[in-house]
């Protein structure tokens, strides 16, 4: 007679076809895919030694943009628009980037946008003023519903602090993360003066 535990087992198998396949479509977008390990108890008393890890975890894709000038959580200094980025490089990606971040000229403050608001964005030309000439080409630009803002400042007085405002724990590792995946990616901080 077949167990409870032998079915699980069975079960946990067969499960392995399904992810073998969500890996391969995955990968079949550029996406690089990796396996979570899979442990099997012999007996069902030693489930909590074996508990799953995962099935497949994902790298994303982050473009990240140093700026030169200075922004905060509470001061935008181009109004209503955020430039993305340009046209061509989202159109064209491939894999297309998880969010884009953007690091204040002062490092004391980031803004993110993730690519998911991209049917929001809108297009418009704007000149590169980083180069001579007639260096303008068509951008994406998002309004400021589109961005999130967060602090990355440095408070002195904190020593468990790293470079770059994060606390971090005895062993040296960060405990810091962006809760992007719990708030909208259209909340935003910043008042849109202007």
């Amino acid at each position: 007679m077949t167990t409870n535990h032998e079915r699980f087992l069975h079960h946990l198998d067969a499960s392995e076809k399904g992810v073998s396949f969500v890996s391969d479509w995955l990968s079949d977008f550029g996406v690089d895919v990796s396996h979570g390990q899979i442990t099997k108890a012999k007996e069902a008393k030693d489930w909590k030694k074996h508990v799953d890890s995962g099935d497949l975890f994902i790298k994303q894709r982050v473009e990240v943009k140093k700026l030169s000038y200075c922004f905060s959580t509470t001061h935008w200094p181009h109004g209503k628009k955020f430039l993305v980025c340009a046209k061509h490089s989202f159109d064209n990606a491939s894999p297309r980037p998880f969010m884009y971040v953007y690091v204040s000229g002062d490092e004391q403050c980031i803004a993110v946008v993730k690519s998911e608001t991209w049917r929001k964005w809108r297009t418009g030309e704007f000149p590169d003023r980083r180069y001579e000439g007639n260096s303008t080409q068509p951008c994406y630009y998002a309004s400021l519903d589109c961005v999130k803002f967060f602090s990355v400042s440095k408070d002195e007085s904190d020593e468990t602090s790293d470079d770059h405002g994060r606390s971090t724990a005895a062993t040296g590792e960060a405990e810091y993360s962006l809760p992007l995946h719990e708030q909208s990616c259209c909340d935003t901080q910043v008042s849109s003066a202007r």
